[in-house]
């Protein structure tokens, strides 16, 4: 299967609503994410800052277990979670090989 890429540039808002908005869009439509960022701790840390209207349900790799999660946040590892969705925050390098397993790749960058 090939993944369906999208890109989104973040120029007028912060990086983390982007991600809770996509994140929010494919957890309607019922699939799993992983969220692949240089920071997952920060990251997780930035959603719980932004209060109750922007939380959502997520884990972090390796901080315990992620099998019923729909949406995890990690460094690596992101092809072996049975996830739908790819979102790819920031400037992380990727072989396209590495994306084929998902519905989506999206990649979510500053600037």
């Amino acid at each position: 299967m090939s993944a369906e890429a999208h890109f989104y540039q973040v120029l007028n808002t912060d990086l983390a609503q982007l991600i809770i908005d996509l994140c929010r869009k494919s957890l309607t439509k019922g699939w799993r994410v992983f969220v692949l960022s240089d920071d997952p701790d920060g990251l997780s840390n930035r959603l719980w800052a932004l209060g109750d209207i922007s939380f959502f349900p997520h884990a972090v790799l390796g901080q315990g277990d992620v099998v019923d999660d729909t949406v995890i946040l990690g460094q690596s590892d992101f092809a072996s979670h049975n996830c739908d969705i790819l979102l790819v925050c920031g400037a992380i390098d990727l072989d396209p090989s590495q994306i084929a397993g998902f519905e989506r790749a999206i990649f979510a960058f500053e600037g």
